[in-house]
């Protein structure tokens, strides 16, 4: 019994540590813009949450994403791009993938309806989005991200 206290403390005080001191094994990337995890960003994208998202949680999908779909070579979304994606789905009030399909057709029809924030025409401008081919995605597997 003294032991499996021993343990619990140990892991208890390595948790501590980490957390105030940063984990070495998790890329800063991903933890410096309001941070989460794919577990709280998969339950906003599920729960018509997605205006919550953080960049990082952005960035997390994104990762996640490109490696269901073996997309090795894949850019990498930069904390510029996961702040105009944040950026965009708020000022277009996108909370579900719902409103994403109807704001596509809406985009169709009315493109004077979109609202494009300044963070994303700078990007846009600039040349600063991620280019995806179709083969990119051909391979994504819905069902394996929790989406299908």
């Amino acid at each position: 019994m003294h032991r499996i206290k021993s343990i619990a403390l140990g892991g208890f005080a390595a948790a501590m540590l980490l957390s105030f001191g940063g984990c070495p094994l998790i890329p800063s990337r991903t933890t410096n813009q309001g941070g989460g995890n794919i577990l709280s960003a998969g339950a906003k994208i599920v729960g018509g949450q997605l205006t919550g998202l953080t960049p990082d949680e952005v960035q997390i999908v994104t990762d996640t994403v490109a490696d269901v779909a073996g997309a090795t070579d894949a850019p990498q979304v930069t904390d510029e791009q996961a702040q105009a994606a944040v950026d965009f789905l708020r000022a277009n009030n996108l909370n579900s993938i719902d409103d994403l399909n109807s704001f596509i057709e809406q985009a169709a029809n009315d493109p004077d309806s979109v609202v494009i924030p300044p963070s994303v025409m700078a990007l846009l401008e600039a040349g600063g989005l991620p280019q995806f081919s179709e083969s990119d995605l051909e391979d994504l597997d819905l069902e394996d991200l929790g989406l299908g």
